[in-house]
């Protein structure tokens, strides 16, 4: 399984990508989403991840490629089906091909490992009965089908031609919480049932189609993401249910009544596709059932009604801005109307029948001119100049003589003329402000990207900058600490190494076995203090599935589904590359967990082995003047260096030992005797317990892990063996 850090989410607020950003997150991985949210909702992810709000074709989408190197792109931005009425075929082209074009070169460029390419179920048409199968000529007849096989297209091209790691997901009708009501029929009806309306449906119920749990497809999609697979696959149940099923499942979880079928215009057949491959490649199946799945949608939308309102507030901002744009004509003819007024007044108190004196229709013309600019300047040219020609015609005057008029036509050229300048004068204006406006706009927009950027490659450069410098994990602090590591005593090296791990690793719950021959059994030589006696001192390597993974492939296991009783982090320790015992860290804090903790503990656990294997090879090449002649009796200042070693164990670490001196015929000294008493009492002893000798020939036993309330049990199983022994205080031996 492939070790992930980075995903990328592209539509991460939508009602899949929300799923799917959540299902990467309980595994552990970082997630980034780009969504420019004009279909998605921000309040669909509420789980820690990074944003960048930005449309898939927009240029600056590369600088989120270069400064996070993703480790998979999961690709569901996209116009869907719910568009297909309002949407050209161009509008899907522009978002579902070129959006995907510019992340697939970003990808490719970038060196992203997989991506992972949202197709729809519509790229095989109205084939008829399925099951429809990944080998089979697609036929798609819809603007989403159209651009799908296109962007399935540009998958291969860039699979081939890049060497970049795809897959294309074709995923069939995907229900579930959080699913927008307008979103597909099924979404529409779950809504109703919740509110309690009267469904109309339009299916003659002949028609099925694979609908699939969307937690089903977010975790197929995680898998794709961690397994070895690249290719094309059907994402479904393949199973097919009309709406009548549907019906009868909703049946058993909700009341419902009042339901009136038409024949739909639409046949669609039987929608069935073939899931065969993903299960086979991915190891994965759908796990909820149609009744489980609607039961847990409604669940949701009861809970979440408060959804629906924020769509029908949409519908009143719609509305809103809708009735700004009439506005400016209402304006105007309101203002034609008091300048007709008051034009019409005017006549009647002249004593002459007409005359321009006060001329309000210009007025009228220069103030709209100056407030609307040249589209209503151009109504109000052609009000007033009608008008003008109204009023002339009032006074008994004929249209003829009107346009023989000098005056007259001059007075309708002065309000062209005038009324066109004003106009473009100030539309010229507005569009400079609109332009200077925009760019300031924009370039504060750029500015709040390249400062979010900025940001994030800030807390990564002094994350690093830590690392090298002041924390614990840089190069002089990791010499400095496993400085203590260069001991050549097999003992010191066991406690060494949990004090180089709890200081490099930030933890205080480690602890170190070392396998028998056998490698059934583990036997714990040292601990952290916190521990305590919680730890068991003995372990069947076969009762641990984990433990035997870490022994058999030499790799570190992660605990990242937190089972209890196991720890956080396994290491096998090396002794060349022989695994001869594990390394546990059972506690460590949530945001130390990382791809850099991972590695970091792989560096120290090779150190350690590399240490460990240099003590082993001490010991077997200077065995000779630590040991009694083929016996395991340790002699003389080996003795005594172990005995230091255990002491300070027990300080540091409250690692107990225990001390038992040998009941023997001491006159003896022939070199026999000794062999055969090493070979009696090897048979009793543990692999991590000691023979001893001092110069006087007096026989030690050192019990490693074994305190003072195990010492009566310790006794009585010596003596079951016909070997006698007494405890000695360690204190005595060292300072005699």
């Amino acid at each position: 399984m492939k070790t992930l850090g980075k995903v990328l989410i592209t539509g991460g607020y939508g009602f899949i990508g929300s799923h799917v950003a959540e299902r990467f997150n309980k595994e552990g991985y970082k997630i980034y989403i780009l969504d420019d949210l004009s279909s998605g909702r921000a309040d669909n992810t509420t789980i820690k991840h990074k944003k960048f709000n930005l449309n898939i074709t927009d240029q600056k989408c590369e600088e989120i490629f270069r400064s996070n190197r993703f480790d998979v792109v999961v690709h569901l931005a996209a116009v869907t089906e719910n568009h297909e009425f309002n949407k050209s075929l161009n509008e899907y082209t522009k978002s579902n091909i070129l959006g995907l074009s510019n992340i697939l070169e970003l990808s490719s460029k970038y060196n992203v490992s997989k991506v992972i390419f949202a197709s729809s179920a519509d790229i095989y048409g109205n084939k008829g009965n399925g099951p429809y199968t990944e080998e089979m000529k697609v036929m798609p007849h819809n603007s989403l089908g159209i651009s799908k096989e296109a962007g399935e297209g540009y998958c291969k091209y860039y699979s081939k031609r890049y060497n970049l790691e795809t897959v294309i997901l074709r995923i069939s009708n995907v229900y579930g919480p959080r699913q927008p009501k307008q979103n597909g029929n099924l979404s529409n009806i779950l809504q109703k049932v919740s509110d309690d309306e009267k469904l109309v449906i339009n299916d003659n119920c002949y028609e099925t189609r694979d609908y699939i749990y969307v937690e089903d497809v977010a975790f197929a999609i995680y898998q794709c993401a961690t397994r070895q697979c690249e290719g094309t696959f059907n994402l479904s149940t393949n199973t097919e249910n009309s709406l009548k099923d549907i019906f009868e499942h909703l049946k058993k979880v909700t009341d419902i009544d009042n339901v009136t079928y038409v024949d739909s215009i639409r046949n669609i057949g039987q929608h069935r596709l073939d899931n065969s491959l993903l299960i086979n490649t991915v190891n994965w199946k759908p796990k909820y059932s149609l009744e489980e799945g609607l039961k847990k949608t409604l669940v949701w939308n009861n809970i979440h009604n408060d959804r629906a309102e924020d769509i029908t507030k949409t519908k009143v901002d719609n509305t809103e801005k809708n009735s700004h744009k009439i506005l400016p004509y209402l304006e105007n003819f309101i203002g034609f109307m008091i300048i007709a007024v008051f034009s019409y007044m005017q006549i009647l108190r002249e004593d002459i029948a007409y005359n321009y004196y006060w001329d309000y229709k210009l007025i009228y013309i220069i103030l709209i001119g100056i407030v609307y600019g040249i589209k209503q300047v151009s109504i109000a040219i052609a009000l007033s100049c009608l008008l003008q020609i109204v009023l002339y015609l009032y006074t008994g005057r004929d249209i003829i003589s009107f346009f023989y008029n000098v005056d007259n036509i001059t007075h309708l050229s002065i309000y062209i003329l005038i009324g066109l300048i004003i106009g473009y004068v100030i539309d010229r204006k507005n569009r400079d402000i609109r332009f200077t406006n925009e760019a300031y706009d924009q370039s504060l927009e750029d500015y709040s990207f390249l400062n979010q950027i900025y940001d994030s490659i800030l807390i990564q450069k002094n994350k690093l900058e830590n690392q090298i410098i002041d924390s614990n994990d840089s190069f002089a602090k990791i010499y400095e600490t496993t400085a203590k590591l260069e001991s050549v005593e097999v003992e010191d090296i066991y406690t060494g190494a949990i004090n180089v791990i709890e200081k490099i690793m930030k933890t205080d719950r480690v602890t170190l076995y070392i396998l028998d021959n056998t490698k059934s059994f583990m036997r714990l030589v040292a601990k952290s203090k916190k521990l305590g006696k919680s730890i068991p001192v003995s372990v069947k390597v076969s009762d641990y599935d984990e433990i035997q993974d870490v022994i058999n492939n030499k790799g570190v296991y992660v605990n990242r589904k937190l089972k209890p009783n196991i720890p956080i982090l396994i290491s096998p320790v090396y002794d060349n590359e022989d695994v001869v015992g594990i390394v546990s860290i059972h506690n460590v804090k949530f945001e130390e967990l990382s791809l850099y903790y991972e590695n970091l503990f792989h560096v120290v656990m090779r150190l350690i082995s590399s240490s460990l294997s240099r003590a082993y090879r001490y010991k077997e090449d200077t065995k000779y003047m630590r040991y009694k002649e083929d016996t395991r009796f340790l002699q003389g200042e080996a003795f005594f260096n172990l005995l230091k070693s255990k002491e300070k164990a027990r300080i540091s670490f409250e690692i107990d030992y225990m001390v038992l001196s040998v009941e023997h015929s001491t006159d003896k000294t022939d070199e026999e005797y000794y062999k055969l008493l090493s070979r009696r009492l090897s048979k009793v002893i543990r692999e991590t317990d000691y023979l001893c000798m001092d110069e006087d020939n007096n026989v030690y036993i050192l019990l490693s892990n074994i305190d003072q309330e195990d010492a009566p049990l310790v006794i009585e199983r010596f003596r079951m063996n016909d070997v006698y022994v007494t405890i000695v205080e360690s204190e005595k031996l060292l300072s005699a």
